[in-house]
This record gives structure tokens, C-alpha cells and sequence, in this order.
């Protein structure tokens, strides 16, 4: 079992900061996402991921803790953050 600390950076799911990264090939984070969110109540950085997949400039594989795509995390993180956004306006 890997646990927080001993990783080069923090894990998503692991650790609930808005320092933390959602994608680890462009590092991409929670506080990037959430002020997006609170600039224009969305983001492009989804957009953006999928461009770069797209071209080949990803290593999601060997990046990611996950071993894996971030995509779904990145949507997931997007909907909380607005979620908690919402609750606090």
C-alpha cells in the first residue's frame, strides 16, 4: 500500500487541497479548476486535455497515479466544485 506522502506529487484521491493536480500531464489542478468555476461557472480545461490527448502530448499512463486517463476525475472534481460553489453563493 502507497500512502500520502510518499508519492512524488499528491494524490486526487487522496487529498481534497486545491493544490492538488486532476491531471498530471498538464498540470492542471483543483485551484485551476475552481477559479474557472468561480470566474464563469465553467471551465475549459476539459477542452483542452482532450485536445492534447488528441495530439498525442499525453502520458497518462506513467503520470498518473492511476496508471490512467484523468478525464473522469477531471469531470468529477468540475461537478463538486460547482456543487460547493452553488452552496456558497
Amino acid at each position: 500500500m502507497i500512502k500520502r506522502g510518499e508519492t512524488l506529487a499528491p494524490v486526487t484521491i487522496k487529498d481534497p487541497g486545491d493544490a492538488v493536480l486532476v491531471c498530471y500531464c498538464f498540470e492542471h489542478s483543483r485551484g485551476d479548476l475552481r477559479r474557472d468555476i468561480v470566474k464563469t461557472g465553467t471551465t475549459d480545461i476539459p477542452e483542452e486535455i482532450r485536445a492534447q490527448v488528441k495530439a498525442g502530448h499525453c502520458d497518462c499512463e506513467r503520470k498518473n497515479p492511476q496508471g490512467a486517463c484523468c478525464l473522469g476525475n477531471v469531470a468529477g472534481a468540475i461537478k463538486k466544485i460547482q456543487e460547493e460553489v452553488k452552496s456558497h453563493a
